[in-house]
């Protein structure tokens, strides 16, 4: 069964590949959670005609890739000495 009407068929088609992904994946997230075709494809239509798709960018999920100094390995020593310190108070 074909999830999007015409229009939202349409609408997607002025998009990128990775956001005809999205909305692909979020018909089958509705589908899932029961949401009727008619209510979906007319979300999906809604998001795609107003080019809203939301940005997903993977690597903004790990602060470590764009702050490396934040989140510097502590040698060996220096784990000890937290721990001796947190002993001793």
């Amino acid at each position: 069964m074909n999830y999007f009407n015409g229009s939202t068929l349409e609408a997607m088609s002025q998009l990128d590949e990775f956001d005809v992904a999205y909305c692909k994946k979020l018909a089958k997230h509705f589908e899932n959670l029961g949401i009727s075709q008619e209510m979906g494809s007319k979300a999906i239509h809604d998001l795609a005609a107003q080019d809203a798709v939301p940005v997903f960018i993977s690597k903004a999920c790990l602060p470590s890739l764009h702050f490396p100094s934040l989140f510097k390995k502590a040698k060996k020593s220096e784990a000890l000495e937290c721990d001796l310190q947190g002993v001793m108070n």
